[in-house]
């Protein structure tokens, strides 16, 4: 009835449900203008705290829609919601400085003889608040006090922050349409989920490299990944001829290919690049390549431990928007990373194209056999079987 009588509604509630509007479809809509100031349970006093509540709050309306799916499966009415907020008639805002658990209800009278009127009471702005649970609200009509009402819900709307942007997302997404080509994923992912291939069965099962290697070089690779996950990383040692190569063609293909990871292969080929080739690479490049790598690559992914202190989850396509700032920075890290790979294969061309002479043994300290034979090494490297060292022997 008071969307027949009024021009507009502001809102104050603990807890915000699009199955509110919902309940209440073709007579919303009647309103010019419709102000949500929402709460949380938590105090945010701090800006990671009002973050985690943010992402808290959103994650609730989305649950809510999801709910709502349940006698509503083709969410009629909710394409009327995100246009309102598109548009501006719906507005919505976070109070973060204190616990805020108000609910009421204001109105803006179309008619002057009417009169503003306002509901103060226990019931939230959700579907079960309006429509199910046992409440107790009263209405006020007198001027005076709807007046005071109203100046008290202005100080704390200007107190709030918008949350127009994270409510619109989350709506958006359970109403866009979906091509048939995400429809057929979906459905593959659901039906394929628990039936994932454990590392050790795709190793055994699925693995090109595995099988080749021999029960010691198996045995390192385990022990290779046992480390890595431990530590966050791991380094590959051992004497000449002991497969240390194909152990890391192993650990490469399970990175690459099970758990769809990018491996970057690039101090080893500056260490072999001369013997390869026969020729020095630009050392004055090279370093501009190492310190631009390091130095992006850290930009690229050191952000992402505030991120997840802020609450980000990780694998998601998109994000609210106060992680926009750092996932920018993210992103330069990333581009630049990117950008200065072009520089790395610059210097792999132009070193096979010339270059300085290489020596047989280009690095001091460099052991093995096949630092004894010219760079690049002829393809008959030995005519007959080489006299081993001892240093030679242990590389």
């Amino acid at each position: 009835q008071w969307t027949d009588l009024a021009k507009s509604f502001d809102i104050a509630t603990g807890f915000f449900e699009i199955g509110a509007l919902l309940a209440l479809d073709g007579k919303w809509q009647q309103l010019g203008k419709i102000r949500i100031l929402m709460g949380d349970q938590v105090s945010l006093k701090t800006r990671r705290a009002f973050t985690e509540a943010l992402a808290s709050r959103i994650g609730r309306l989305n649950d809510s829609l999801e709910d709502e799916k349940e006698s509503n499966p083709f969410l009629h009415g909710v394409a009327a919601v995100v246009e309102a907020v598109r548009s501006g008639q719906i507005e919505c805002r976070v109070y973060r400085k204190k616990k805020f658990h108000a609910k009421a209800y204001i109105t803006r009278a179309k008619f002057d003889v009417i009169g503003a009127q306002a509901l103060v009471g226990s019931s939230n702005f959700t579907r079960p608040g309006l429509t199910q649970n046992v409440e107790l609200n009263i209405q006020i009509q007198s001027g005076r006090e709807v007046a005071q009402l109203q100046e008290w819900f202005e100080r704390h709307w200007a107190e709030a922050d918008p949350v127009d942007e994270e409510v619109l997302k989350v709506v958006a997404r359970h109403t866009r349409s979906y091509t048939p080509f995400e429809v057929y994923a979906k459905a593959l992912h659901e039906y394929f989920r628990g039936r994932e291939l454990t590392a050790g069965e795709w190793d055994e099962h699925r693995s090109r490299m595995f099988s080749r290697l021999d029960r010691y070089q198996q045995e390192a690779y385990w022990s290779l990944m046992k480390i890595a996950r431990r530590y966050g990383g791991a380094f590959l040692c051992d004497g000449v001829g002991l497969g240390k190569t194909f152990v890391g063609l192993m650990l490469i293909e399970r990175l690459v290919l099970h758990e769809n990871k990018r491996v970057v292969v690039i101090g080893g080929v500056y260490y072999w690049l001369p013997k390869w080739t026969g020729h020095m690479y630009d050392e004055r490049l090279g370093k501009w390549h190492f310190w631009i790598s390091t130095v992006s690559v850290n930009v690229l992914f050191f952000p992402q431990h505030f991120l997840g202190l802020a609450g980000m989850p990780r694998r998601i396509p998109d994000y609210a928007v106060q992680f926009t700032d750092w996932n920018m920075v993210s992103s330069i890290g990333g581009f630049v990373f990117g950008l200065s790979q072009l520089m790395f294969l610059y210097i792999v061309v132009q070193t096979i194209r010339g270059g300085e002479k290489a020596t047989d043994r280009v690095w001091e300290g460099a052991h093995g056999l096949e630092w004894t034979v010219a760079s690049p090494p002829p393809y008959h490297t030995f005519e007959e079987p080489p006299h081993v060292t001892e240093a030679e022997a242990h590389g």
